[in-house]
């Protein structure tokens, strides 16, 4: 995108130099029906609306590159700082599931409270089934949390 800007600009140097008189000096030749011409030639060209708008082109062309170096920055800006952020909020989620869930050693409970008579079979497995799916969920959040750290490494190499 940097390359195009550069090439951009110099165009303009290359068109701005084409609008420039130009000058011919030479020795000139020229037969008409038997007659032979023989000279030195000195000429100028002058371009009034040759190039008229071409600087001017080129120059809308140089912003257009500009503007298109600009907006891709701000692309990568704003996915990073989208996937910076999800990296925070996924770092607070996965602390807090850690948090719950090496508090509460709910299966061993459940033995124990099983064993005593103090639930059912069904609330066993309904409080078993909850916990487990606390796990699962917290171990997708972790993979997500890992995803995102390996994507943000991406950017750092």
């Amino acid at each position: 995108m940097t390359q195009q800007t550069v090439v951009a600009q110099k165009d303009i140097e290359v068109t701005k130099a084409l609008t420039l008189p130009k000058f011919e000096v030479g020795f000139h030749y020229q037969g008409i029906l038997g007659q032979q011409f023989y000279g030195a030639k000195v000429g100028v060209s002058i371009p009034l609306w040759e190039n008229k708008n071409r600087v001017k082109q080129k120059q809308a062309e140089l912003s257009v590159a500009e503007v298109q170096v600009a907006r891709h920055k701000n692309e990568h800006y704003y996915h990073l700082k989208q996937l910076y952020e999800k990296y925070i909020n996924l770092q607070k989620t996965v602390a807090e599931y850690e948090k719950v869930l090496s508090s509460i050693n709910s299966i061993k409970l459940l033995d124990k409270a099983l064993s005593f008579g103090e639930i059912t079979t069904i609330q066993y497995f309904l409080e078993a089934s909850y916990f487990y799916t606390a796990t699962n969920n917290y171990l997708q959040a972790e993979k997500e949390y890992n995803d995102a750290i390996a994507e943000l490494y991406q950017y750092l190499l």
